[in-house]
């Protein structure tokens, strides 16, 4: 259960607007995720929170955590990518806000540029899930083929493997953070080359551990039915709209349930399905049950919340203060401008070249006119800095007090009882 003890440090005017926030929150909860239909009872998700823990302009408010931790606290098992080297925020979400009904496992941090100095996170609920004492990064192995021994490329973030059971399921869970960068060219084939040599690995490691199950149980006279060779694989794969990439994961046997497949999960305009899902399943007993994206935005830090919090932050008061002070500054500034390309188009041998940069500086003079002129009346220039303050909001203060990318969530089905006990009940027919 969430903690809320924390909300009585707020003023009551902030405590009371984010009470109000965390019931349509909670609600929001209830419909999409508790009292979603085919929901299992393994409710498993991935989020990537966005340089958490780094500090700074990315340090979480009391209110930012409460909400982070409301929305955890719906789910039993949540990998959690982009944590920071300092675990401050991260001990203080688990002991404040999610209390003792909470677990947590963190990797070391990458080093390396590309490593960007980032953990990775798997939260867990203590009396639904079970830590089996298997723990690990992977290290990809040599590559063995008719022209010899190819040592491949590791991985830029070193993936986090770990071990769990909760009711009869027995699975091993990995969290990435895959290689980032453009859609296309050499960033695109270095995820593809990360995913393909993760899975096919992770693959390799499932069918050996198979094998070595069905061998044990059939030595015994056991069952050959329940598997603990059961993977699943999540995190932000980085994968955009379209790309080979999530092909590199079906190939080797992986699959992505359908209500989760190509579901967005970044915040930006571009709305990829960066994050992902993906199980490779030996125990045939195994049901996938509903799974969905959960977008805070519809609950809190909500559009049209940009006033309320003009005056609540010191960093975002500061910033707002400094953008208000450029934006009334900015008729001088695009004169400036304007001179500055005067002065270089007369430098300019290029004829076509000088006009482009003459007609650039008569644009900006006839702009810094008549914004100077609209500022003159107050009620422009309060709607003008407040659109532009709600802008801020949207796009930066929100975004780093919860994160770029949205909770992505599938669930399992874990009781078998009933497949257990019709099997001892054939047996005596």
């Amino acid at each position: 259960m969430a903690l809320y003890w924390r909300l009585r440090r707020l003023k009551s005017s902030h405590s009371a607007h984010v009470a109000d926030r965390l019931l349509d929150l909670r609600a929001g909860l209830r419909q999409q995720v508790t009292n979603k239909d085919n929901v299992g009872e393994l409710k498993v998700a991935t989020w990537n929170l966005m340089h958490f823990g780094a500090g700074g302009g990315y340090k979480r408010s009391t209110e930012s955590l409460q909400y982070i931790a409301e929305i955890i606290n719906h789910f039993d098992l949540v990998s959690i990518q982009e944590v920071k080297r300092d675990l401050k925020q991260l001990k203080t979400l688990l002991n404040d806000f999610l209390g003792d009904d909470w677990d947590y496992l963190v990797s070391d941090t990458t080093e390396g540029d590309a490593g960007n100095d980032e953990r990775m996170a798997v939260l867990y609920r203590r009396g639904r899930v079970r830590f089996s004492r298997v723990a690990g990064e992977i290290v990809l192995p040599p590559i063995k083929s008719a022209t010899g021994v190819q040592h491949p490329r590791q991985l830029a973030r070193t993936p986090y493997y770990l071990g769990f059971q909760a009711g009869w399921f027995k699975f091993k869970l990995c969290s990435v953070h895959i290689h980032y960068g453009a859609k296309d060219g050499q960033d695109k084939a270095l995820r593809i080359e990360e995913i393909d040599q993760l899975a096919k690995q992770l693959k390799k490691r499932s069918d050996d551990e198979r094998k070595r199950e069905i061998r044990f149980a059939k030595d015994r006279g056991w069952d050959t039915t329940p598997s603990a060779s059961n993977f699943i694989l999540l995190g932000d794969f980085n994968i955009h709209e379209g790309s080979m990439s999530k092909t590199a994961l079906t190939d080797n046997g992986f699959e992505i349930p359908d209500d989760i497949d190509r579901l967005p999960t970044n915040t930006g305009k571009s709305r990829e399905p960066f994050d992902q899902i993906a199980v490779r399943i030996k125990d045939t007993r195994f049901k996938q049950g509903a799974g969905g994206v959960f977008d805070y935005r519809d609950f809190v830090y909500r559009d049209g919340d940009s006033d309320f919090y003009r005056t609540l932050s010191k960093t975002h008061v500061e910033k707002l203060k400094e953008r208000e002070k450029t934006l009334k500054a900015k008729p001088k500034t695009q004169l400036e401008q304007a001179r500055k390309k005067r002065e270089k188009a007369k430098l300019e041998s290029n004829p076509a070249k000088a006009k482009k940069l003459t007609d650039a500086a008569d644009k900006l003079e006839a702009d810094s006119k008549e914004l100077a002129e609209l500022m003159k009346d107050k009620t422009f220039l309060e709607n003008y800095l407040a659109q532009d303050i709600n802008d801020y909001f949207k796009q930066y203060y929100r975004k780093n007090q919860i994160s770029d990318h949205l909770l992505l969530w599938t669930s399992f089905k874990i009781d078998y009882a009933d497949d257990y006990l019709r099997e001892l009940a054939s047996n005596g027919s």
